[in-house]
């Protein structure tokens, strides 16, 4: 029971720091510290915490927008990944990857220019996971509207040809940008495709960390058995704009959906069977100190001088 509360008290931490971190993002670039753009994956969190809960840290995830949940759930300090949105040199990425922040020495690599980018590279990840024979399992983190993408269908083909160690991770919104699943999809669930490509998979709802944990051990488990790839298809809904500062194309969520869907709220009734109420406040007072000293950070930070502006690339003569 100790080491269910010790875990349970983790998650908790985890799922509040993501939505609480998300929340302070979102004031820094509505007050101008962020430029560019800001994509928030508040009322997803159950998906990016469960999923990287369990991860080694050798093993490679491929982000997309909505990513800051996979960063911390990975490792990634929060004050780094804010100093990095503000362009600080404090950031992970120097101040100079921003939006495309990446730490490879945790596993974790940035998102493309492109939507769907992330198949090709993920299957170069798991080619060479299989080569060096470390058991590593590379994560491909997609949405629904990315997998109309022409290379997506062809990656998961190369990956179940090969065997690849590889976790497709479809977090199913149904809305992409601004267009709904039902006139860009023929079928139901994307995962519907995987049995032409002879990939297993599951639909699961993503509102439930436990479950959604659940589900990724038992396909990391196979995966590292050599049984290779797997898709996990987690249905969602996205409670912000495609991008903070965009309008929010289609029906908004509803009160009630939010209500009943919340990760943090499905969690804490869960845990409030093994963990008292008053634990679970502290850990909230506990993430807004922490989120506190996130903000001062980021806003405090310097910005790169002018002479840095070429460190840390390769410049061809």
């Amino acid at each position: 029971m100790s080491n269910l509360k010790e875990r349970y008290l983790r998650v908790y931490e985890l799922l509040v720091l993501e939505r609480c971190f998300e929340e302070c993002m979102k004031e820094l670039f509505r007050s101008g510290h962020i430029p560019g753009f800001i994509h928030l994956g508040i009322g997803q969190e159950a998906i990016s915490i469960g999923t990287t809960l369990d991860l080694r840290q050798d093993d490679n995830v491929f982000m997309h927008h909505r990513g800051f949940g996979y960063m911390i759930g990975k490792g990634m300090p929060p004050e780094k990944i804010a100093a990095e949105f503000c362009g600080k040199m404090t950031g992970a990425s120097g101040g100079k990857g921003g939006f495309h922040i990446a730490d490879p020495s945790i596993g974790l690599y940035g998102i493309g220019g492109s939507l769907g980018s992330s198949f090709p590279l993920s299957i170069g990840a798991g080619i060479s996971a299989q080569f060096h024979k470390k058991n590593q399992v590379v994560v491909n983190f997609f949405g629904d509207g990315s997998a109309n993408r022409e290379v997506v269908g062809s990656s998961m083909n190369l990956a179940a040809i090969w065997k690849l160690p590889i976790l497709f991770v479809c977090e199913n919104n149904g809305m992409a940008i601004s267009t709904s699943i039902d006139r860009s999809t023929a079928t139901q669930y994307i995962s519907d495709r995987c049995e032409g490509y002879g990939i297993p998979c599951e639909v699961l709802d993503g509102s439930d960390v436990l479950k959604v944990n659940d589900a990724v051990n038992r396909a990391v488990k196979k995966i590292r058995e050599g049984e290779g790839p797997y898709f996990l298809e987690f249905m969602t809904r996205r409670w912000e704009p495609h991008a903070e500062g965009y309008p929010y194309f289609g029906a908004e969520v509803e009160d009630e959906y939010k209500q009943n869907n919340d990760p943090i709220t499905v969690f804490r009734t869960q845990a409030l069977e093994v963990i008292k109420g008053e634990e679970l406040d502290k850990v909230e007072k506990k993430v807004a100190e922490i989120i506190g000293e996130v903000k001062k950070f980021a806003i405090e930070s310097p910005l790169p001088a002018p002479e840095e502006a070429l460190n840390n690339f390769m410049v061809r003569r």
